[in-house]
């Protein structure tokens, strides 16, 4: 039976005649007639008995009369929770993000966002850039640094980076810690540019936050994006911003989506969010 079927069903056991059930149903009452046939066609029982004056259900009529009180009041309920939902925003949101975003900028971002938006489950994954987009396509949205990664890419933001070398310390040795070959290239174009920065030799790290001990310890030199930088004091250090003529030198972070992802309420209410958060 359709919920129309048990609608009729109800509203004949309510009005009592097949001319007050049609008014209610606004709908004929032939028609009233026929779809009552039919529906007890369905059940092969008789559903009322008609007297002069009204119907009287049958036993079996009165059976089916409760199933369809029960489907009608369990329709309604479904349907306000439906209806309900329509303005709340839930599901799934899978985001690949660069380590660098997703440890001095994410955190903040997501923290807001499922507090406004708690029925969303967050997946998260993090990693170099080149590593995001090889596997961009199982991502919501992806979160990357360098260049534009896709059409439909947004700039999120651009940080200005920085050498570091903390006063009296008398090292000449450069910190690399693992990154993207694009931020490698930047930063090793510019030391062949500015051969004062007397750097003689290099110690490899694997991530950032190892490069910032040793920083600290005055193991050396390193060059940090701007992000990074807001946990330290820069009383500490000598502070050296690269440009080139004059020109700052940016490392870009663009944020894109899969385009099969794009209506989905939650991605889009990332997306919202994230582009108007206070930097």
């Amino acid at each position: 039976m359709k919920v129309e079927d048990h609608q009729l069903v109800v509203a004949l056991s309510e009005a009592g005649t097949i001319k007050e059930a049609s008014k209610s149903l606004l709908i004929s009452q032939p028609a009233v007639s026929q779809r009552l046939k039919s529906i007890e066609a369905y059940w092969g029982k008789s559903l009322f008995v008609r007297t002069p004056k009204k119907l009287v259900p049958t036993p079996s009529g009165e059976k089916v009369i409760t199933f369809s009180r029960k489907m009608m009041t369990e329709t309604n309920q479904v349907m306000n929770a439906l209806l309900t939902d329509s303005d709340t925003i839930e599901g799934t949101l899978s985001l690949g993000v660069a380590s660098t975003i997703g440890q001095y900028y994410l955190p903040a971002v997501l923290s807001d966002f499922m507090t406004s938006y708690p029925r969303v489950n967050v997946e998260l994954f993090t990693g170099l850039s080149s590593d995001i987009m090889g596997q961009h396509e199982g991502f919501h949205v992806f979160i990357t640094r360098g260049s534009k990664p896709t059409a439909q890419s947004v700039l999120l933001l651009e940080e200005r980076l920085y050498l570091l070398r903390k006063k009296g310390a008398q090292s000449n040795v450069l910190i690399e810690f693992q990154a993207d070959s694009s931020f490698q290239t930047i930063v090793s174009q510019w030391l062949i540019q500015h051969p004062d920065q007397q750097v003689l030799t290099k110690v490899k790290v694997d991530q950032m936050e190892t490069s910032k001990q040793l920083l600290k310890h005055g193991i050396g030199a390193t060059v940090l994006p701007e992000l990074a930088v807001g946990d330290l004091d820069l009383s500490d250090y000598h502070v050296t911003m690269l440009s080139n003529e004059d020109e700052q030198i940016v490392r870009k972070t663009w944020i894109s989506h899969a385009k099969y992802a794009e209506s989905f309420p939650q991605v889009k209410a990332f997306l919202t969010f994230i582009r108007s958060y206070k930097k």
